[in-house]
């Protein structure tokens, strides 16, 4: 192997040669090690950067904020400077948010979602309570999971927030029809559950156009012939947004007025909570570490007001989880899970749950975790959804199974025992895995220390 080179300069082509050819478990392993070392250096950024804010240093070079000595002393963009300055300022009160970003446990997206929660100041006394189960949670969770569960969170802990947020922006709808040179464009705001129950009819009109060109080409095959229209997603996208104009001017009844646009997820304290607080009468807290919930069948986070709105129009479908985020076993048996079984499964996912895959509910099957051909029982704990994709692959060799006390987690194994995803954290000073990781380790910590203030003889 070739060696990198001991100092920076020209690291990247030496580097890029000495990874030619090499394998994929390999290649995978070393951008986890990278992306480690990325978390690393975002947590000393922030001491720096907390260091120089704690005494207005930044006002030496004629800075009238930290963000514009950000922005100036590493040229990036208001964005990524306000996220630097937020990261600074949670790590400063938080040094644990930071020993978990150091240390690997936390992504640098994760620390910025606790970054952006910690810039509320209505939340900042719950949240130093709450960051311990914040950042156990974050260890194995991925970004857009972790994402809806803070901001879950950061909604129930910022009640009375949430409820004027969510009227500031339902009086802020919108909606608008501009033609222009013979085209016409849509532009529609709409807030909280109002919007996600218009998007799930949208993308449930886009699936059918999907459906009519798989049909189409179907059709086409078995006739040797060439198929009729071939449509890109946008198209479909046009096509079903029309449809669903037409449908409203006819009535013609696509959506069964008693079929549930979307599932309502509310576990029972936050939906006492919420009876208590619109009635006016007391009602105790939970305890900090009960896992809670109040989001669509997809995971996008709602405000208690108005599920409890819905719950009194009759919009509620009640569903019951165990301490493990999974539907109660609904006690029949069976090989396939159909009806109320299917439903609850789907009830206990909000994706595809192969890491990375973002298959949506509606398109996954429900299926066993521990097949059934294996003795696996056909309940809730044992389900899980997969999208088409990857329900047909996980028959060549993977291994699936629930995590413990992970909120419903599971892991996905190969047949040579590796975990698929990120199974564990990469922290800068533990032993490299091989060779290839030892020498870029070698160098960058050698470029580490060499950027350290040495000390005065």
């Amino acid at each position: 192997m070739q060696r990198t080179s001991s100092t920076l300069e020209h690291m990247y082509d030496d580097f890029a040669q000495s990874i030619q050819g090499r394998s994929y478990d390999e290649l995978n392993a070393l951008l986890q090690q990278l992306d480690a070392w990325t978390r690393t250096a975002d947590a000393l950024k922030a001491a720096v950067i907390a260091e120089v804010q704690r005494d207005s240093q930044y006002r030496v070079d004629g800075h009238h904020a930290s963000t514009a000595w950000i922005r100036a002393a590493v040229r990036c963009s208001n964005r990524e400077a306000l996220r630097l300055h937020r990261l600074a300022a949670t790590t400063s009160a938080h040094p644990v948010v930071g020993e978990a970003l150091a240390d690997g446990r936390l992504t640098s997206c994760h620390a910025g979602e606790l970054a952006r929660v910690h810039s509320n100041r209505r939340v900042r006394e719950a949240l130093t309570e709450q960051l311990p189960n914040l950042i156990k949670h974050g260890a194995n969770a991925e970004h857009r999971d972790f994402h809806n569960h803070v901001r879950s969170w950061e909604i129930l802990a910022d009640r009375d927030g949430a409820i004027t947020d969510l009227e500031s922006r339902f009086d802020r709808r919108t909606a608008s029809v501009v033609t222009n040179n013979g085209d016409t464009s849509f532009h529609v705001n709409l807030p909280g559950l109002e919007g996600y129950e218009a998007r799930e009819i949208f993308e449930r009109f886009v699936c059918d156009e999907l459906s009519r060109d798989l049909n189409e080409r179907r059709r086409a095959d078995e006739a040797n012939e060439a198929p009729l229209f071939s449509r890109t997603a946008d198209q479909r996208a046009a096509d079903a947004m029309l449809r669903i104009f037409r449908a409203a001017a006819s009535a013609d009844g696509f959506i069964r007025s008693d079929d549930p646009i979307i599932n309502i997820v509310v576990d029972q304290h936050t939906f006492d909570d919420a009876v208590a607080h619109a009635t006016g009468t007391a009602f105790t807290d939970p305890p900090v570490d009960i896992r809670r919930m109040c989001e669509t069948g997809d995971g996008f986070p709602l405000v208690p007001h108005e599920v409890l709105a819905a719950a009194l129009r009759g919009r509620i479908r009640r569903v019951i989880y165990n301490d493990e985020s999974v539907v109660i076993n609904l006690g029949r048996t069976r090989r396939l899970f159909t009806g109320s079984a299917k439903t609850a499964v789907r009830l206990s996912g909000r994706h595809c749950l192969w890491p990375g895959c973002r298959g949506k509910v509606r398109d996954c099957d429900a299926d066993h975790l521990i097949e059934h051909s294996r003795n696996g029982p056909t309940d809730q704990v044992n389900a899980g959804l997969n999208c088409p994709r990857h329900n047909r692959e996980r028959n060549h060799g993977f291994r699936v199974e629930r995590v413990p006390g992970s909120f419903g987690r599971v892991a996905i194994h190969r047949g040579d025992g590796k975990r698929v995803g990120m199974p564990r954290t990469f922290a800068f000073d533990e032993p490299a895995d091989s060779p290839l990781v030892a020498d870029l380790h070698e160098d960058l910590r050698a470029a580490l220390q060499r950027c350290l203030p040495q000390p005065p003889e």
